[in-house]
């Protein structure tokens, strides 16, 4: 498997990135530091809820929020 790596969106910067595409292999360590940080996140959230938890004597949430995308911005009087 080959993967495409660009960071603008120019016809110029796709092409180039089509003409060097990279073996899927290189970026097996971008996932696994990213499953790595999924898991720290998930370790310390639920340490940090139990921690705060019996601190404050009531069920606190602590970790990463996940919401939904608000959508388009639109600017005041817009």
């Amino acid at each position: 498997m080959k993967r495409l790596w660009i960071s603008s969106m120019e016809d110029s910067a796709i092409r180039e990135g089509f003409a060097n595409l990279r073996p899927g292999a290189d970026y097996d360590g971008l996932h696994q530091a990213a499953l790595c940080r999924a898991k720290a996140d998930w370790l310390v959230g639920i340490n940090a809820t139990r921690l705060f938890s019996v601190l404050y004597h009531r069920t606190l949430n602590i970790g990463p929020r996940h919401v939904p995308d608000a959508g388009p911005h639109r600017p005041a009087g817009g």
